[in-house]
């Protein structure tokens, strides 16, 4: 059961900290394929929380995070150039984010709880 809500325990976060490393050029994977792949999930949780009826205010939030955190990177990264190499480290760094669940007793079904009802580790506590 997720009891503490850490950033650690979103993959998104994981995502942020890779593009601040490649924009800064301290890592050389290019992330926009994976920032892409997240803009697509946003809009499968976007048309549930629709669905659900969330709140017009829960929904800007996740509008302006979502914004900051994967539109903002993509369109600073957008004349960059991605390798096969780049989608490979990101499923790999995919699968590590799987195995530091584990390792933290965290299900993943919790955690996809949290992706589709809008229960945002920081802003809804």
């Amino acid at each position: 059961m997720l009891q503490q809500r850490r950033l650690d325990y979103m993959f998104s976060y994981w995502v942020l900290i890779a593009y601040v490393l490649f924009y800064f050029q301290v890592l050389s994977y290019n992330p926009k394929h994976i920032l892409f792949l997240g803009v697509l999930f946003n809009g499968v949780q976007l048309c549930v929380f629709i669905w659900h009826q969330i709140t017009p205010f829960q929904i800007f939030l996740f509008l302006m995070i979502n914004i900051c955190i994967k539109i903002i990177p993509i369109y600073t990264i957008r004349k960059t150039s991605v390798s096969t190499k780049d989608d490979m480290f990101y499923l790999g760094l995919f699968f590590v984010y799987i195995i530091w669940l584990y390792i933290n007793d965290i299900d993943i079904h919790e955690i996809c709880k949290i992706y589709f009802q809008y229960r945002d580790p920081i802003l809804f506590k």
